[in-house]
């Protein structure tokens, strides 16, 4: 990590975040910051298995904070492990944290893994803490298909123990789409999968490895994405658009 003192004009020396630097096998790590400036911070974390020639095992997710502006971090802990792993054939940026109004951090990846059928899967994922990452609740599906196509999380906090999650993915036969839907930490899903736009982007042409998500009211939320739709004449285009969610 690196941060500013001088809004972003320049930047400080680099500081390591995963331990075992060089070789800690990390990446993906999207951060949040606390009002008390406490960073909190979720990163794709695969084990280096061989110094030498960095041979990798499969990743989880693992939570970190620093309350020093980044110069020391906690001792990372896994989010979600039950869920399962990130594979090495993995290419996209996995993972996502966002904070709510009263504080309640979300964070959002998806795994590869085996249908009981035996054929591959990735599902998409969602966990929250409510004392500044000390503890995870169990993993919650967030996508309904289990199909083996690339589900790109995001999540963005709402009101006290709201979150929306998102997910990119082309796992319609018809091409990539944004979807999003709405989630309680008491009720559960407050609403179902919402498809953002009606047009499929070619699954052959990569819409990019994140989108926007930004809440702005308690049932509305921006988006932002990219999507090579036919009016687009199949190239890659970013498109942004409100979505007013009805809850359950």
């Amino acid at each position: 990590m690196q941060k500013s003192n001088d809004g972003g004009r320049t930047f400080g020396a680099m500081v390591h975040v995963s331990p075992g630097f060089p070789a800690s096998g990390g990446d993906s790590a999207p951060l949040v910051v606390e009002p008390s400036g406490r960073v909190d911070l979720l990163y794709q974390g695969y084990q280096v298995t061989n110094t030498t020639t960095y041979t990798l095992n499969p990743a989880y997710s693992f939570f970190t904070s620093s309350i020093d502006g980044g110069s020391t971090w906690s001792t990372p802990l896994k989010v979600g492990p039950q869920a399962g792993t990130m594979s090495l054939a993995e290419w996209w940026i996995d993972g996502d944290i966002a904070m709510d109004a009263a504080g309640t951090l979300y964070a959002t990846w998806d795994t590869q893994g085996t249908n009981s059928d035996g054929t591959a899967n990735d599902i998409g994922w969602l966990s929250w803490s409510t004392d500044h990452g000390q503890h995870w609740s169990s993993p919650v599906q967030a996508t309904p298909d289990t199909l083996n196509f690339p589900h790109i999380m995001e999540v963005t906090g709402a009101d006290s123990g709201i979150a929306y999650v998102a997910w990119l993915s082309d796992s319609n036969p018809q091409g990539y789409a944004l979807y999003l839907r709405a989630f309680s930490v008491t009720r559960g899903w407050l609403s179902d999968p919402i498809q953002v736009a009606s047009a499929f982007g070619d699954p052959s042409v990569w819409p990019g490895d994140t989108f926007g998500i930004s809440s702005l009211s308690p049932n509305t939320v921006v988006v932002s994405w990219g999507s090579a739709t036919p009016s687009t004449g199949k190239k890659s285009e970013i498109f942004a658009v409100p979505v007013t969610v009805q809850f359950h």
